[in-house]
C-alpha cells in the first residue's frame, strides 16, 4: 500500500507539472497574438488615412499635339502680351514649332494663353516653351507662339495724383509703333489714327474719375459713336489708356508734331 500511494503521489506530480507548463504556453502565445494585433492597429491608420486622403486632384490636364508634343492645358487663362524685338509682328501656327503658319499678332496685341508644351525650345538663341494664344478680336485669332516674344502685361496702377489726370500731360500726341493719338486742348479735338491706315477723330472730355469721354467720333460718312478710355497712367511722357467696352489697352508715349499725310 505503501508503494501504492508513492506511486500514486507521484503521478500527481508529474500531471501538476505537465499542466503547469501547458498553461504557460498558453498564456504566452495569447501575448503574441495581442502584440501581432497592435502592429496591424498601428498599421491600419495609415492605410485609412491614404484612401481617404481629401487633396483634391490637379486641374491641369495633359494631351498631345498632332504633330506629338505633349502640353499642359492650364486651368486658367494668362494675360501675356506680345513683344518683339524689332517691333515686327508674331506669326503663330497650327501646332507648335513647325506647324502651319495661319496668321500674325500685331506687336503689343493682348492675348490669353491657354496651353503649352511641357519642352523648351531654343529660338534665336532663346530658350522658352510653345504657347496657344487667343486675342480679343471678334471671332478671335488663335494658334500657336512662340513665348520668347511673349512678355506679361505691365501692372500698372490707375492713376493715383490729385484730384484728376491734369491735361497739362494728357493734351499732346502720343504714338506707339501702331497708333498715333492727338488730343488738343483748345477746341477739343481728338483723333486717333492707326500709321499706314485710317483714322477717327471727336470730341473730348475728361470725367472726374480719369476717364477719357470721346463723343461725336466719325470716320468719313460713318454715323457718330462714342468711345470712353480709362485713363492708367497719365505723366508727362507715357499714357497708358484702356477701352472700357472690350478691355483693349493702349501703351503710348510722347509725340512729336506731324503734318496728317504722315499718318
Amino acid at each position: 500500500m505503501g508503494k501504492l500511494m508513492k506511486k500514486i503521489f507521484l503521478c500527481s506530480i508529474i500531471i501538476a507539472t505537465c499542466f503547469y507548463f501547458s498553461g504557460c504556453e498558453k498564456k504566452d502565445s495569447k501575448i503574441n497574438v495581442a502584440e501581432s494585433n497592435e502592429i496591424i492597429e498601428e498599421k491600419n491608420p495609415d492605410q485609412d488615412s491614404t484612401e481617404s486622403d481629401d487633396t483634391p486632384p490637379s486641374t491641369e490636364q495633359t494631351e498631345k499635339t498632332s504633330n506629338g508634343h505633349v502640353v499642359t492645358v492650364l486651368p486658367e487663362p494668362l494675360p501675356r502680351i506680345v513683344k518683339t524685338d524689332d517691333g515686327s509682328n508674331l506669326n503663330f501656327r497650327s501646332e507648335p514649332v513647325d506647324g502651319e503658319k495661319q496668321g500674325q499678332f500685331p506687336n503689343e496685341t493682348n492675348v490669353q494663353i491657354t496651353k503649352l508644351t511641357n519642352e523648351t525650345f531654343m529660338v534665336d538663341g532663346i530658350c522658352d516653351a510653345w504657347y496657344y494664344a487667343q486675342d480679343n478680336a471678334t471671332p478671335p485669332h488663335e494658334g500657336w507662339v512662340f513665348g520668347g516674344y511673349l512678355s506679361v502685361p505691365n501692372e500698372v496702377e490707375y492713376f493715383s495724383g490729385n484730384d484728376e489726370c491734369n491735361t497739362i500731360f494728357l493734351t499732346g500726341i502720343w504714338e506707339n509703333d501702331r497708333i498715333i493719338i492727338e488730343i488738343f486742348d483748345d477746341d477739343g479735338t481728338f483723333f486717333l489714327g492707326r500709321k499706314e491706315s485710317e483714322g477717327f477723330s471727336g470730341t473730348w472730355k475728361l470725367l472726374d474719375d480719369d476717364t477719357l469721354y470721346v463723343y461725336d467720333c466719325q470716320t468719313y460718312d460713318e454715323d457718330p459713336w462714342t468711345v470712353t478710355y480709362k485713363i492708367k497712367v497719365c505723366t508727362n511722357e507715357r499714357l497708358v489708356l484702356v477701352r472700357e467696352e472690350d478691355d483693349f489697352t493702349i501703351d503710348l508715349q510722347r509725340g512729336s508734331p506731324r503734318s496728317w499725310d504722315e499718318l
